[in-house]
């Protein structure tokens, strides 16, 4: 029997947790985001239950897509999109060019999800290219999406003051009044298409003093014959310090650099790599550390003393919480259907015992993990003598009753367990 959510890999790290890589067990790969909630305060469990509450209720080709959570008592799981491609960052630290039709193509889908998170009156508030994921690895064919809503906001009343984000993306009103509006988006995307278009940053500066002064001059563009002079007008446009005169995202639409047919010239890519080092950072950059990118898991990342080369710890800890949400989920229904489910949790349950029996020989000696797989053993004896009491003959109808299910089901949790259940009696 597959596993439930078979996580393979780490791609990030962050102050209140990690981001992997799993199979589904649906033939597809999604990320699995963990976050610490024992360790959050209450402003930053605040941000992310709005992370939550937004994502759950936003649909858009552009922007990556929550397909369900787990909630437990000291942690939160976010099942997302994954997007093979990794960060816009990334690709231009890694590619020498880019043609100007596949510039025109991610702007236009970044704008057209903005536009889509404005209508909705949704503000971002972290714009920056770490946060716009690519699909695939073929830059040519990859689509791009907005990521990370950590710091959105739906914004009551048209200006906001809290003082969040990247300091580099961040717009000059955050800094000057400390009121802004969503319009405090559109700069940091024009902030997003100078790099992607140059290379580099508009502003190189050392401290946040630096950064707000040259915010106030006049952006200038590094000497290349190959940028058109509608993708300067587009940006200047955006990053205008007024921001009553900053186009929204549905009128950069219709702006030229979409519009107008042009040649699809090559963009040479001279990324200047520049490191910023703020002193006195306003913002909370500093609590909202960046990712580390493609590292291997180790013992130590997980259980903090001791070194493990698998992830088989972390993979019997999801799949026994889905296990048991699954039978509880099932006591909402008649009896065929809930031995429908019962049918399908015996041989999991079976399987996640022989795990953990495999464990606990392997790491005799290790206090840490062994208190730790000790909790996990006091879940899966009350799971499964619930399900093996429970447990019936199979049923030749296991798969329709299953399908029939699915069919009704609203929940993307449920719906996902479900699938995995119908999946399970095809084979």
């Amino acid at each position: 029997m597959k596993n439930i959510l078979e996580i393979t890999n780490l791609i990030g790290k962050g102050t209140f947790g990690k981001v992997f890589v799993a199979n589904d067990g649906l033939g597809g790969r999604v990320a699995v985001k963990k976050l610490l909630t024992k360790d959050m305060d209450s402003r930053e469990l605040t941000l992310l239950q709005q992370e939550i509450s937004i994502m759950s209720n936003i649909t858009h080709p552009n922007i990556v897509d929550l397909k369900f959570i787990i909630k437990t008592e000291d942690s939160v799981y976010l099942i997302m999109e994954y997007c093979e491609g990794g960060d816009l960052e990334l690709f231009l630290n890694t590619h020498k060019g880019i043609s100007i039709q596949l510039i025109r193509k991610w702007l236009s889908s970044l704008l057209s999800a903005l536009a889509y998170l404005h209508s909705l009156n949704i503000m971002h508030r972290d714009l920056k290219l770490a946060n716009f994921l690519l699909t695939t690895l073929e830059a040519q064919n990859a689509d791009i999406k907005i990521a990370d809503f950590g710091f959105a906001k739906i914004m009551a009343s048209e200006i906001t003051c809290s003082q969040v984000g990247s300091p580099l993306y961040m717009a000059p009103e955050i800094f000057h009044d400390n009121q802004y509006t969503i319009k405090a988006d559109i700069w940091s995307l024009g902030i997003v298409f100078y790099e992607i278009l140059t290379g580099r940053a508009p502003f190189a500066c050392r401290t946040m003093a630096e950064l707000i002064r040259k915010q106030n001059e006049q952006v200038a563009f590094p000497f290349t014959s190959s940028l058109p002079e509608e993708a300067k007008h587009l940006i200047l446009s955006m990053i205008n310090i007024n921001f009553e005169l900053r186009p929204d995202s549905k009128t950069l639409l219709k702006h030229k650099f979409f519009t107008q047919e042009c040649e699809d010239t090559w963009i040479e890519i001279d990324r200047l790599k520049q490191e910023y080092v703020f002193i006195g950072n306003d913002s909370e950059e500093e609590e909202k550390k960046e990712p580390e990118k493609n590292e291997e898991m180790h013992k130590s990342d997980y259980f903090e003393d001791y070194e493990e080369s698998t992830f088989v710890m972390l993979n019997l800890e999801i799949q026994i919480i889905i296990a048991e949400k699954l039978l509880k989920f099932s006591e909402n229904f008649d009896s065929q259907k809930k031995n429908c489910i019962i049918t399908y949790l015996s041989p999991l349950v079976k399987q996640l015992i022989l795990t953990l029996d495999d464990q606990y020989a392997e790491n005799q000696g290790y206090k840490l993990i062994i208190e730790i797989l000790e909790k996990l053993k006091k879940k899966l004896r009350k799971l499964a003598d619930i399900v093996f009491m429970n447990e019936t003959e199979p049923c030749d109808y296991n798969k329709n009753i299953a399908l029939n299910m699915l069919e009704n089901c609203q929940d993307k949790f449920t719906k996902y367990c479900l699938q995995l259940i119908v999946k399970y009696f095809e084979e």
